[in-house]
This record gives structure tokens, C-alpha cells and sequence, in this order.
């Protein structure tokens, strides 16, 4: 196995100095013309329809295309596959944990904001057979599906295509124009105090109920599919903030926490607050105060607890979502961390 540190380049030097010689970019249009697509790839590589199958713990992903450079076991390898996907959820997140699942070791990730919009891209390595294998795969929304570039090779092949690889990536593009969410946003609207947010559209919202207009809230809920079972819950407070500067975060929490209990949620577990790890989006909103992390019951359910705190237009919301752990019901809990974001970065008042 190679002692060398592996490198992960996010320019393609050697590529584009011979990109007419060596390159082409390939349009395939597969089953479904709604993901045509093209991407950069080396002229003498094999392209192939079929491809094998594709292990993943979340959707079923279907092939796109295969590029390959040799039929040689661990031959670099480029795979364009979507995965079927009607609800919003984080595909940063789906890609780490899908990645783990398959026994990939996840060694960096990133956002990058390719010429055909933003994707996201991790590095992982595995050992197979006593060979180790590495892979960079990006992924961004397209037509309701996630939709992936994987690039696979021994690590043996990895310094001979890197490059490549990465061209691949930052090239790749749907030709036809997509929506940038994986669902329909709704908006919903708030009275005294005023505000609105967005919420994914699976989801349904109704304000609270309150007395006076000092406060005001907005329930949401995530409903299985039959309407009768709630598998996820968000709730959004807006109060007006009498002073100069919002209340020290650890006195929110505790608001927050009284506001949870009364609704009958016992918290099991010491708060921890919310790391760029854990909430990668969170820099990006503007009042964005922080947040925490806590084990909870609901009744008789072990639930994931996540609140957060912003401070915009003369008010502070209290955002509290109540949802399955990850390892109970992954996929509930992804769409309960997508509609925390997606409802928390909407959030607009009226003075």
C-alpha cells in the first residue's frame, strides 16, 4: 500500500494543457432524457450503459452511464448514477453516511462552487482484498433524483487520473434546465408579530395559536402517508426582544427546553451545542446565534432534539425540532434536519 499521502487536487493543470488532445466531452442521454448529461473525459476510455449493482442504504440509484479506462480490477472507473429522491433532505449529510455504509473511510468533503452551480464532493478510501481503493464522488439535486459522479480507482492508478477525476466532476452538467430543490417549497405567513418562512412542501404548517403580539409561532408537521401517524414535528416561536442584545444562548436553551417540556418532551441527555460539523449551513444565516443538540423522549419514542436560535428584524425565533435518532429512522431524520434549514434560512419579518 502507498506510504505517500494522498493528494486531492481541485485544479487540472496537466489536464488542461493537453485538454484538446487528450479530452472530449461526452453527451449521453439516458432511459430518462430529463437527465441527459455531459462531463469531460478522457478520449480513449470506453463508455458502457450498464452498469453493476449499485449497493446504497437509502433510494435506489439507477445508472447513468459508465466510463472506464481498462478492465483491469481496480481500473479507474467514472459512474454517473441518480437516485430517486421526492423529499428534501441534506445531501451533503446522505453522501457521508452513504459512503460509510458502503465502508468507505471519508478522508475530506467539501462544497464547491462548480461553473454549473454548487455540488458537494468527498474523498474516501477502503481496503478490498488487501488493495486499497479510492473514490471521489460530488453530488447535487436534478429532477427530483440526487445525482452522483463516483470516480473509482486502486490507489495504485489514483496519481495517473486524479486530475481527470476531477475534471469530470466540475464539468459535469445537466443539459436540462432543473429547479435547484429536490421538492416544492410553500411559503407560510405569521400576524403579530408578523413573519413568513419557507417549508418543503410534504410538510404541513399552521400558526399557532397565541395570546397578545408579543409572540407568535408556526407548527409544522411531517405526516406518514396514510395522515394518521406524526413522524416529525418543528415548531418556530418569534418573540419581540425588549432589550439592546438577545438573551446569552445558555438562557435561550432554557427557554427553549421549558417550551419543549411543556409539550411534553423529557429531555435525556446534556445539550451540546451545535458544531459546523453538525450544522454546516448555519454560518450562512444571518442572525444565526447558535444552537444545541439533545437526546429526548416523546411519550414513549427516543427522539433527536435539535433547537437553534436567530435574531433578525427586531425579533428572536426559537426554532425546536423534534424527529427520530439517524439510526431509528434515517430517512425521517434527514428530512427533519432539511426542513430545520430550509425553514430557519427563510425566515423574513414585517416590522
Amino acid at each position: 500500500m502507498p506510504d505517500n499521502p494522498l493528494d486531492i487536487p481541485n485544479k487540472t493543470p496537466n489536464v488542461s494543457a493537453h485538454l484538446a488532445e487528450t479530452h472530449v466531452r461526452a453527451e449521453i442521454e439516458p432511459d430518462d432524457p430529463k437527465l441527459t448529461f455531459d462531463l469531460l473525459v478522457p478520449k480513449t476510455w470506453a463508455f458502457s450503459s450498464e452498469l453493476g449493482p449499485v449497493r446504497h442504504m437509502l433510494f435506489h440509484p439507477a445508472g447513468l452511464g459508465f466510463f472506464t479506462a481498462a478492465i483491469d480490477p481496480g481500473a479507474p472507473v467514472i459512474a454517473v448514477t441518480a437516485a430517486p429522491c421526492p423529499f428534501e433532505v441534506p445531501i451533503d449529510t446522505w453522501a457521508l453516511l452513504s459512503a460509510a455504509h458502503e465502508g468507505w473511510t471519508v478522508i475530506a468533503s467539501q462544497w464547491f462552487p462548480g461553473p454549473y452551480g454548487l455540488f458537494f464532493e468527498l474523498t474516501a478510501t477502503r481496503v478490498v482484498d488487501e488493495i486499497e481503493h479510492v473514490r471521489r464522488t460530488s453530488v447535487r439535486p436534478g429532477h427530483g433524483a440526487i445525482v452522483a459522479v463516483n470516480c473509482m480507482c486502486a490507489r495504485s492508478y489514483w496519481d495517473a487520473v486524479k486530475e481527470t477525476f476531477w475534471a469530470a466532476h466540475v464539468t459535469f452538467a445537466l443539459l436540462q434546465k432543473t429547479e435547484p430543490n429536490l421538492e416544492h417549497w410553500l411559503r407560510a405567513h405569521v400576524e403579530q408579530p408578523a413573519f413568513s418562512t419557507v417549508y418543503p412542501a410534504s410538510w404541513d404548517a399552521e400558526p399557532a395559536e397565541v395570546d397578545g403580539d408579543q409572540r407568535s409561532g408556526l407548527h409544522l408537521r411531517l405526516i406518514d402517508a396514510e395522515g394518521k401517524k406524526l413522524l416529525a414535528y418543528l415548531v418556530v416561536k418569534a418573540e419581540r426582544n425588549p432589550f439592546a442584545e438577545p438573551l446569552p444562548l445558555p438562557e435561550l436553551w432554557n427557554e427553549a427546553r421549558r417550551m419543549a417540556e411543556a409539550s411534553g418532551v423529557a429531555i435525556t441527555s446534556s445539550p451540546r451545542h451545535t458544531s459546523t460539523h453538525d450544522d454546516v449551513r448555519a454560518l450562512a444565516v444571518p442572525g444565526w446565534l447558535g444552537g444545541y443538540l439533545a437526546d429526548a423522549h416523546w411519550g414513549t419514542t427516543d427522539i433527536a432534539l435539535r433547537v437553534g436560535f436567530v435574531a433578525r428584524g427586531g425579533l428572536i425565533f426559537t426554532l425546536v425540532s423534534c424527529s427520530p435518532k439517524l439510526q431509528d429512522d434515517t430517512l425521517v431524520a434527514l428530512r427533519a434536519q432539511r426542513a430545520f434549514e430550509i425553514v430557519r434560512a427563510g425566515l423574513e419579518t414585517s416590522r
